[in-house]
This record gives C-alpha cells, structure tokens and sequence, in this order.
C-alpha cells in the first residue's frame, strides 16, 4: 500500500528524489520571495521503499509516462532540449532515469503506477 502525504517546502527537506526542472524551480523560486504569501507544498509519495518528491503536477504526470511504459525509451536527450537539463550530453539524465533499477521490474513498477495515478487523483483538485 502506498503512502501519499504532503509538506511545506523547507530548503533543508532532502526525503525523496528530486527533480530540479523549470517547472518545479519556478514555483519554489516563487514561494522564497513571497514565503508568507505562496506557501509551497512537496507531495510525497512512498511505495516500494522508496519515496518519490513531487513539485509540480507536471513532474509527477511526467513519471507517470516514464514508468507507463513497459520498455523503457532511450535516455539520449534531444540537443534541442539539453538547455532545459542544464551541461551538455554526457552530463545530462533525467531523474527519473536515475532511480534504482528494482523500481523497473514487472510487480514493482505496477505498483509504482497505481500508487502515482493514485497521487494524481488525490491532488487533482488542489495546487502542487
């Protein structure tokens, strides 16, 4: 059974694997010049003994594709795209690419979908 909670964005928090995109720095960027006014909150996501971060909604609905996928896609980013991910092409993986391999294997990986759909569900309503 997976566990989804949320907490306030603290730049000390380290739980979870983290994915420092655009989209996820613009709203913690946000949230540190007007902390009292954008209050930000991290969605948690623990199954399978690990424990996923989320930012954005949009992070999240981008490992759900990720682990949608029974094989795995190439990992080689588009030159055109490299700018987003920061360093050039030997440098660059996408965080979810890097996240233990026991995460890929048949059971494991049908539970990690159904735990984040269930993720996606919960906090469809609501701001990540």
């Amino acid at each position: 059974m997976a566990r989804i909670w949320k907490e306030t964005w603290v730049s000390s928090t380290s739980k979870g694997a983290a994915d420092w995109s655009a989209d996820a720095l613009a709203t913690i960027q946000a949230h540190k010049e007007n902390p009292t006014l954008l209050r930000h909150e991290s969605v948690f996501v623990h199954v399978c003994s690990f424990t996923f971060r989320f930012e954005t909604l949009p992070q999240l609905e981008r490992v759900i594709a990720y682990y949608e996928q029974k094989i795995p896609p190439s990992s080689i980013i588009p030159t055109n795209e490299l700018s987003a991910y920061g360093g050039d092409h030997g440098e660059v993986q996408r965080w979810y690419e890097r996240l233990p391999l026991f995460l890929r294997e048949e059971p494991k990986r049908q539970k990690v979908i159904k735990a984040l759909h269930d993720a996606r569900a919960y906090f469809d309503d609501s701001r990540l």
